[in-house]
């Protein structure tokens, strides 16, 4: 497996396609940029979307194939996650907006090292909330994933 940065239209529209039809709110979109976790045969198995870019910040949507589970890896999604915060997008942060009931998804993003920074109410409709979860940059690169842990456990082995 590996991460794959596509670069035709057509591919990133691929990757939005995949990550778009295991949402259950789905979105247009096509202004986003994309990446994957793929397998030996291009089959993907991980997807995310960072949409609504901003000089300082991007909107995260990510998917993760069911019979992928056991085989997409945190470090492979810490990957993804570092896409945002290198070029081409260059953030200073990632958020990500989740539903409370949907538990996968709160791991997800916590076991990556976002923070949740809120509550909306009625965002997604009427009487219904929305979990508002935030990365920083400088939280990603000395969390457990980012480039200082890697260098604190190349120093220690």
């Amino acid at each position: 497996m590996r991460l794959y940065f596509p670069v035709a239209r057509s591919e990133v529209d691929t990757i939005i396609d995949w990550v778009n039809e295991r949402l259950p709110e789905q979105d247009d979109f096509r202004d986003s940029f994309a990446v994957a976790v793929i397998d030996e045969t291009w089959k993907i198995l991980a997807g995310a979307i960072f949409s609504n870019y901003s000089e300082n910040n991007v909107f995260l949507s990510g998917a993760i194939d069911d019979k992928s589970v056991g085989k997409v890896t945190r470090g492979h999604l810490s990957d993804m996650m570092a896409a945002a915060f290198k070029r081409p997008l260059d953030c200073l942060r990632i958020t990500a907006l989740v539903s409370p009931t949907n538990k996968r998804s709160k791991r997800f993003v916590t076991g990556l090292g976002f923070q949740q920074e809120g509550i909306l109410r009625d965002y997604m409709g009427k009487d219904t909330e929305t979990l508002v979860f935030g990365l920083t940059k400088t939280e990603f690169e000395e969390g457990r994933y980012g480039r200082q842990q890697g260098r604190r456990r190349r120093a220690a082995s």
